[in-house]
């Protein structure tokens, strides 16, 4: 489901990439729930989106396409 496909991905640490590649995915975008002042490197290509920008749009975006596939996953981390 993932092979080939640029994955949006909500939540997480921004290691989704790492995922992703072994999926064989085409790259990903991340959803961030805070303001990020900083560059990360990644293993395939992939853009880190601010939630209370373009969230919303990106979304309606995904369910208004009849013909876009989407996936999306949702990561979520528990510390122990």
């Amino acid at each position: 489901m993932v092979k080939g496909r640029i994955v949006y991905c909500v939540g997480g640490t921004g290691t989704q990439d790492l995922t992703i590649k072994e999926l064989q995915g085409a790259g990903t975008i991340v959803v961030v729930d805070e303001v990020i002042d900083a560059s990360f490197s990644t293993v395939i290509p992939a853009t880190f989106v601010e939630a209370s920008s373009v969230d919303q749009t990106i979304d309606l975006y995904i369910n208004s396409t009849k013909y876009v596939f989407s996936f999306t996953m949702l990561f979520k981390w528990v510390l122990t």
